[in-house]
């Protein structure tokens, strides 16, 4: 099946319902569906072939998400571009996938240029004008190359990697979502998530599946999210767990808002106990869904359903696990050797299923690597209870060995952030000369608020053991670094400290 398939169906269930609510207007699904068509016609003019790629760097709009579908509907390849890295970045994903097209927005043209001077590709286009001007052009019936898109990874320990999606697993993680979210006809969703994150596409790709309406986020902004929604009626949506902190700290928060979501969905990141029990309390008709996964697998792996986001009952006790595998999928706790861990035993998560990548681009031994014996190996550590659920408690990476003890980065951050006087945080490991890593923690005060650090110290141990808290305490006033989906950055934490160190 194809995504094409999906953008088809929809405007032949329904075609006068609503596809795109942005900025007050409304577009059928039978004009979505002929724009589509014109877009891939008017790429297909340019001269740009089946199987060759179109790079797009632009913020969340109806005319991004039309040009998506246009790119996979011509039979070009989409290579979604993180709107968040720096030109000298995004010119070494540009040289490595080598695009044909380079497509960016009005609000990125700057960088665009900066990009393209390194980085020339044979047809730059400016999303807007090109929209515009294709309106015009003879439609085309869609014939999609099997490879749908290649989305990059961040690049936290290394050059981005080409991740490599077809068709047929994108719409698996559509289908998925749809049923989990219960998504329809009449759901308005809000793409606050960007568009370039396999995240923010399996949404967009959901939305369409249940033949719903597109609402738009360009730039996360907590006022402008409660204002998108008022005017659009928005009743389902997804964020980064960062992105639900900020809309429930906001000064323009607006519960009348909030009740009106029905369905919304968290991951990308962790999330900590304190603000999982805050949105439980906030969207008191939402049902909420959490997913955990991997750009390699389209998406989500793992879900935690509504019905286990609950504090009490038989089904409680459940909110600090990722959840279960999804339809498609089987998923392992395993050594070092591959074997299976005992329940409550840490160990590597990896995956098997319907969306696994088809590989990274051009880079052989890299998905060797990555993929054993069927087995994608995501350098996660999660631990399995004996009902099937897992916990992700850290990367391998991230992982912190002090004193010969294993601790793991998001239970220090869970303790910490239950600290009334605690906005934000992050944990790592630091070289130490006795211990090996030392635990440090990046704590963001929360607004008119002064912690100190011997009373958060003190906090911790009252909830984690000694050996798990704290040796020292970083606090700053500007936020966290964050990644295009709300992700800390910790590479970037441990740079800044390293940094510090060496400073006379």
């Amino acid at each position: 099946m194809f995504l094409t398939d999906l953008v088809l169906g929809a405007a032949a269930r329904t075609p006068e319902a609503t596809a795109l609510a942005s900025d007050g207007q409304h577009v059928s699904w039978r004009a979505f569906a002929e724009r589509i068509a014109r877009l891939a016609g008017a790429l297909r003019a340019q001269g740009i072939a089946r199987g060759e790629r179109v790079a797009v760097l632009a913020t969340n709009t109806a005319d991004l998400l039309a040009l998506q579908y246009a790119v996979m509907w011509s039979g070009s390849v989409l290579v979604p571009l993180n709107t968040r890295l720096a030109p000298r970045e995004l010119a070494f994903i540009v040289g490595d996938c080598a695009p044909v097209a380079f497509v960016f927005d009005a609000r990125l043209s700057a960088v665009a240029a900066q990009v393209l001077a390194e980085a020339p590709v044979r047809h730059p286009l400016a999303l807007e004008s090109f929209c515009a001007s294709a309106t015009t052009a003879a439609p085309i019936a869609p014939a999609p190359d099997p490879l749908a898109g290649i989305f990059y990874t961040g690049g936290t320990t290394g050059l981005p990697k080409g991740v490599m999606l077809s068709h047929a697993a994108q719409c698996v993680q559509a289908r998925n979502i749809m049923a989990s979210m219960q998504l329809d006809a009449r759901t308005v969703f809000l793409h606050a998530m960007p568009l370039f994150h396999v995240a923010g596409a399996a949404s967009a790709h959901a939305t369409t599946a249940a033949g719903g309406s597109h609402a738009f986020l360009p730039v996360f902004e907590p006022g402008a999210f409660y204002a998108t929604c008022r005017t659009e009626g928005v009743d389902a949506l997804a964020l980064a767990p960062t992105m639900f902190a900020a809309i429930l700290d906001a000064p323009a928060r607006d519960d009348r808002v909030l009740a009106g979501v029905r369905t919304l969905c968290y991951g990308a990141a962790p999330i900590t106990q304190s603000l999982l029990e805050r949105m439980l309390a906030a969207f008191p008709s939402g049902r909420i869904a959490q997913y955990y996964g991997q750009t390699e697998v389209a998406g989500g792996c793992l879900a935690l359903p509504p019905e286990s986001h609950v504090t009490a009952g038989p089904h409680a006790g459940k909110l600090h696990t990722a959840g279960r595998a999804m339809p498609g999928f089987e998923v392992r706790v395993v050594d070092a050797h591959a074997r299976d861990c005992a329940p409550g035993t840490p160990g590597e998560v990896i995956v098997r299923g319907d969306a696994l990548m088809d590989g990274y681009w051009r880079a052989p031994d890299r998905t060797a690597l990555a993929i054993r014996d069927g087995w994608l190996h995501t350098g996660d550590v999660g631990v399995l209870d004996a009902d099937g659920f897992i916990a992700i408690v850290d990367r391998l990476k991230d992982m912190i060995v002090t004193g010969g003890e294993n601790v793991y980065s998001s239970e220090v951050e869970n303790a910490l952030a239950a600290h009334p006087d605690v906005a934000a945080c992050a944990v790592v490991g630091l070289p130490d000369p006795r211990w090996g890593e030392a635990v440090h923690a990046i704590v963001v005060p929360r607004a008119g608020r002064t912690p100190v650090a011997a009373d958060l110290l003190a906090f911790c141990k009252s909830r984690i053991a000694g050996y798990k808290c704290p040796k020292s305490i970083t606090f700053r006033t500007t936020p966290l670094p964050l990644s295009g989906v709300g992700k800390v950055q910790k590479n970037l934490l441990r740079d800044e400290l390293a940094a510090h160190r060496k400073d006379p």
